[in-house]
């Protein structure tokens, strides 16, 4: 075997070691990011596979195996290809109207929904105004059984508020385990922020999956509702006094 099929094989074993890692959510956020290196191999391995010879492939052969590659990954998923199209607009500057930024001081954070955006800066501005630097601040959805997503990129508008949790990012199976430290991290928390946008999220995985109902029951005892804005909830726990309003 020569250096270019070894270093072929050694590439192509990796790329399939890491896709498997898309095998939970199979969406383009989830799959590109371990999928390209898959993707780019594609051709050259087809063309290495179609190959009589140790010669590398004429170009003709290259190209028809360039737009195999792409027949198969858009049969496979022909939502790819719209979001292609999206990613090389926005590569060379079209639509760059669709993305609203929230920001504080030196930190923003983009938000597609300016609807979104606009509550989303109400909400970061009203929790700065109330809440006191060094507090501690706990970001989750609404529906605390299920850890299925959160605005994790509050906590970076936030930076004079401590995180109040170890799961930063929510996540099925772990979050919401039995027997995990999620409501002690709720009862630690001085504010809460709860988002409704995800609780219809229906996906034919375990995501669907209620865990136990022990941060709810937190919730209930040791906090009460300061604001709503838009599909956010601002819970403060019973013992904090708030800075101004």
């Amino acid at each position: 075997m020569n250096l270019r099929a070894q270093s072929l094989l050694a590439v192509g074993l990796f790329a399939l070691l890491i896709t498997q890692q898309a095998s939970q959510r199979v969406d383009q956020y989830h799959v590109l990011p371990v999928c390209f290196l898959g993707i780019a191999l594609l051709p050259i391995a087809l063309g290495a596979f179609f190959s009589r010879s140790q010669a590398a492939p004429s170009p003709t052969r290259l190209l028809l195996c360039v737009l195999l590659s792409l027949a198969l990954v858009v049969g496979i998923r022909p939502a790819s290809l719209r979001y292609a199209r999206e990613q090389i607009a926005r590569a060379f500057g079209a639509r760059q109207d669709d993305a609203t930024f929230v920001s504080r001081g030196d930190r923003s954070f983009p938000i597609a929904s300016k609807q979104l955006a606009a509550f989303t800066q109400a909400l970061v501005d009203y929790v700065a105004n109330v809440a006191t630097p060094g507090q501690r601040l706990f970001v989750g959805p609404s529906d605390l059984r299920r850890t299925n997503h959160n605005a994790a990129f509050i906590y970076h508008l936030l930076p004079e508020l401590t995180p109040a949790t170890y799961f930063i990012e929510m996540n099925p199976l772990s979050a919401n385990r039995p027997n995990s430290r999620l409501a002690t991290d709720v009862q630690s928390a001085h504010w809460l922020i709860l988002d409704h946008r995800w609780n219809g999220w229906k996906e034919p995985n375990a995501s669907q999956w209620f865990g136990p109902e022990t941060p709810e029951q937190v919730i209930l005892e040791h906090f009460e509702l300061e604001a709503k804005v838009g599909d956010y909830d601002l819970f403060r726990r019973k013992d904090v006094t708030p800075r101004s309003s």
